[in-house]
């Protein structure tokens, strides 16, 4: 005996097309490799990618505290009107001011090497890709350093550029 939903049109043209869908196979072009074939990456941080970019205008403490402003700017929180406006505008004027200072350093670091600002480009993506290729506590040859260095400089110039175009709009 046949159940009604069995009867309905349509039903014994879609079961078969679930059936065909559960053992077709996809074919995968030679292009994109399966992830059990393609190395695995390691985890990379960013003071691992500062050690080993070498000397720069700011030395790696420098670096640090740069980092350390990065992380305290309320940028995310900017986006909301009324998170700006209780901030004091000499907190912000400070900020605004020391993020200028940085903009200045990371400007001149990148002029001087002749290193173009793409803020369509992720610096810091091809930073970890280029140390992902070496294995932990291996030097890299000067060309990779400095590459590594400009990838570093540019991480740093791009933040600073989009942090300061997020406090233009604020103050």
């Amino acid at each position: 005996m046949e159940t009604p939903n069995e009867k309905e049109p349509g039903k014994e043209a879609e079961a078969e097309f679930k059936r065909e869908e559960e053992t077709r196979e996809i074919d995968v072009p030679h292009e994109f490799p399966s992830f059990d074939q393609s190395p695995p990456l390691r985890m990379i941080y960013e003071d691992e990618l500062r050690k080993n970019s070498g000397k720069r205008v700011l030395d790696l403490s420098e670096q640090l505290s740069w980092i350390a402003f990065r992380k305290g700017l309320p940028i995310n929180r900017w986006l909301e009107r009324l998170q700006g406006r209780t901030r004091g505008k000499d907190e912000l004027k400070n900020i605004k001011k020391k993020l200028d200072e940085y903009l200045e350093i990371f400007t001149r670091e990148a002029g001087e090497l002749n290193l173009p600002l793409d803020m369509d480009r992720n610096y810091y993506k091809e930073a970890i890709a280029l140390m992902s290729k070496y294995s932990i506590g291996e030097k890299l040859n000067a060309k990779k350093r400095e590459k590594l260095k400009e990838l570093m400089i540019m991480v740093d110039y791009k933040d600073t550029k989009l942090a300061q175009q997020i406090m233009q709009s604020i103050i």
